[in-house]
């Protein structure tokens, strides 16, 4: 029997079907990397193509035509995105920007291997849900990691303050610019409402 986040997986792919019709792919459990052997490759929850693998090529100019197709839809994972950063977080620590956040995630991971980029995190380690915030953001132009349950919605917020931080401070980090951070709900209403328009 599939497990509440496998069919959930399922019924997003299917919903997001609505907002990126064929022949844009749509996968759940996409593994990132299959045509090097020995390397470590991460295997999102939900993908969104075109999927940039061959060596050399990249997607950049299908992305921003995406961008820009879906805009409404963006803005409204962005908009629950800042609600959660500001009802659970501080934000102390954001990169400076004057851009809106979706001109912010227009210009950030230009060169992603998807269009989107999803995890869902629930019984993890705060380690398991660092590497699964990282490989979404990495991943994806846009990057979105699903706390399951309030409490990883925190865990998320509160992680991606620490990355801010320690770019607030020079050190070592990972830009989370493109990282938006939702609950299952909110991706389930972002993806309905899109598909009402």
């Amino acid at each position: 029997m599939p497990s509440d986040i496998r069919i959930y997986q399922d019924q997003m792919v299917a919903l997001l079907r609505q907002i990126y019709p064929q022949p844009i792919e749509l996968v759940a459990e996409w593994r990132s990397i299959t045509t090097i052997p020995n390397v470590y490759s991460p295997r999102l929850d939900i993908a969104v193509g075109p999927f940039s693998t061959v060596r050399g090529g990249n997607r950049i100019a299908d992305y921003d035509d995406l961008m820009r197709e879906s805009q409404s839809f963006i803005e409204t994972l962005t908009h629950y995105h800042s609600r959660n950063i500001t009802h659970f977080g501080e934000d102390r620590f954001s990169y400076p920007t004057d851009l809106p956040l979706f001109n912010v995630l227009m210009r950030h991971n230009q060169n992603a291997r998807c269009f989107i980029a999803v995890e869902i995190e629930n019984d993890v380690t705060r380690k398991h849900l660092l590497g699964g915030a990282l490989n979404a953001s990495a991943l994806g132009r846009i990057g979105i990691a699903i706390g399951w349950s309030e409490k990883k919605v925190i865990a998320l917020v509160r992680l991606r303050e620490y990355w801010n931080f320690l770019a607030s401070v020079n050190k070592n980090t990972f830009n989370t610019a493109n990282l938006l951070i939702l609950s299952p709900t909110q991706f389930r209403s972002a993806i309905e409402s899109a598909s009402a328009e």
